[in-house]
C-alpha cells in the first residue's frame, strides 16, 4: 500500500515538473502587459500635435484632408485658413456626419485649446487620423501664412460674403519689390500718408473712397492698408470695393503701417 502511495506521489510531481506552469497559470491571477501606441505616428486613433508650419506644409502637399475651424462664426468671419470648414467645438458632436472618416482631419482654433477638445471628440468617435494645430491661428498668422475673409469654406455660414482676402506682409513686400501690377491704396488720412507710406501707394482716405471710386481700375488687383494691428479701416474700404464690383481685393495681414 505504501509503495502505491509513493508511486502516485512521484507521478504527481512529474506532472508538475513538465506541465505545472501551464496548470498553475490558469489558477493564479496575473497582469497582462498592453503596449501603448502613443508617440507612434502610425498609431490608430492618435491625435497628432503639429505646429502651424507643419500644418502649412501638410496642406500644401495637396493631399486629401478635411480642415475644420472650431472657433465661433464671428471669429471665423474675421479671418480663417482657406478651405476651412466652420464647425464650432460645441457643435461638433452633433455634426459628425459632415466629417469624412476616410480622410485625415485637421482641427484648429485661436490658440490650440478648443481644437484639442474637438480632436478628443473625434478620436472618441472613431476617427483615425486627427491633427491638432497646437498654436492655433495665432501662430499661423505669426508665421505670416495667408488667412482669408471671403467665407470660401464649403459650408454656408449664414453671413454675407466679404469677398476680399488678406496677404501676409512678406508677400506684399515681394509684390512691391518686384513692381508687380497691383494698385496699392493707403486708406489713412492725407497727413498720415505724407508722414510715410508704402512705395507706389496712392492716398485715398476711407472717407473719400466712394467719391473717388472711378479712379480705381477694375482690371488690376487692389491692396488696401491702414495703420497698425488695431486698424480696421482697410477692411471697410475693401468691403466697399467689393460692393462696387472689384474682384481681386486684398488687405495686408492685419498689420498695415506701424
Amino acid at each position: 500500500m505504501k509503495v502505491k502511495i509513493i508511486i502516485i506521489m512521484l507521478l504527481f510531481l512529474s506532472v508538475l515538473s513538465f506541465g505545472g506552469c501551464n496548470f498553475l497559470s490558469g489558477l493564479i491571477p496575473h497582469e497582462s502587459k498592453t503596449e501603448t501606441t502613443l508617440g507612434n505616428s502610425n498609431a490608430i486613433g492618435e491625435i497628432r500635435q503639429n505646429t502651424a508650419e507643419e500644418i502649412y506644409k501638410l496642406i500644401n502637399e495637396k493631399k486629401a484632408y478635411y480642415l475644420i475651424d472650431v472657433r465661433t462664426k464671428e471669429e471665423y468671419l474675421q479671418g480663417h485658413i482657406e478651405g476651412a470648414n466652420l464647425i464650432p467645438v460645441d457643435e461638433i458632436k452633433n455634426r459628425l456626419n459632415e466629417i469624412p472618416e476616410d480622410k485625415p482631419v485637421i482641427v484648429y482654433c485661436k490658440s490650440g485649446t478648443r481644437s484639442m477638445q474637438a480632436a478628443n471628440i473625434l478620436i472618441s468617435n472613431g476617427f483615425i487620423a486627427v491633427y491638432n494645430m497646437t498654436g492655433g491661428i495665432e501662430e499661423w498668422q505669426k508665421e505670416r501664412y495667408l488667412v482669408v475673409k471671403d467665407n470660401s469654406a464649403s459650408q454656408d455660414t449664414g453671413s454675407e460674403n466679404q469677398g476680399f482676402s488678406t496677404l501676409p506682409v512678406d508677400e506684399v513686400y515681394e509684390i512691391v519689390k518686384n513692381n508687380e501690377d497691383y494698385l496699392i491704396i493707403d486708406a489713412r488720412s492725407i497727413d498720415e500718408y505724407k508722414d510715410g507710406h508704402i512705395k507706389g501707394a496712392i492716398s485715398i482716405p476711407a472717407s473719400d473712397i466712394k467719391k473717388r471710386i472711378a479712379e480705381i481700375p477694375k482690371d488690376r488687383p487692389v491692396i488696401v492698408y491702414c495703420y497698425g494691428s488695431n486698424c480696421n479701416t482697410s477692411a471697410i474700404v475693401a468691403n466697399i470695393l467689393v460692393k462696387y464690383g472689384f474682384k481681386k481685393v486684398y488687405t495686408i495681414g492685419g498689420t498695415g503701417i506701424t
